[in-house]
């Protein structure tokens, strides 16, 4: 079952029974379906108490203490592509649904 376009309150539910090894997982998947024109796509590895996550070249990693810092439906997603762009990764906010809900744009209102 793919999450992807979901509203946040829908998604809110369908995620609440996983932990957040799943999840995290589930988010990369959702954004390697998302940038599927990236070779590669989004991998994902624990190592030991942290997540690394990383897109043709690009790498975030993910703690605990990140992650209780973290709030809402879309966060972390919205929280690992704010990484990669930080680190040279281009893409536009209003590309789909699904990084509108990442980005808090709602009603077709886009962000330029």
């Amino acid at each position: 079952m793919i999450y992807l376009n979901t509203s946040g309150f829908i998604r809110g539910y369908l995620v609440k029974g996983l932990g957040i090894d799943e999840l995290i997982m589930k988010i990369c998947k959702w954004l390697s379906i998302e940038f599927k024109e990236v070779s590669g796509g989004v991998k994902y590895r624990k190592k030991d108490e942290e997540y690394v996550i990383s897109m043709n070249g690009y790498t975030v990693v993910l703690n605990d203490k990140i992650l209780e810092n973290i709030k809402g439906n879309y966060a972390i997603d919205k929280y690992i592509l704010d990484e990669f762009q930080k680190q040279g990764f281009e893409f536009d906010k209003n590309r789909s649904q699904y990084i509108k809900y990442c980005y808090g744009i709602y009603n077709n209102n886009q962000i330029v």
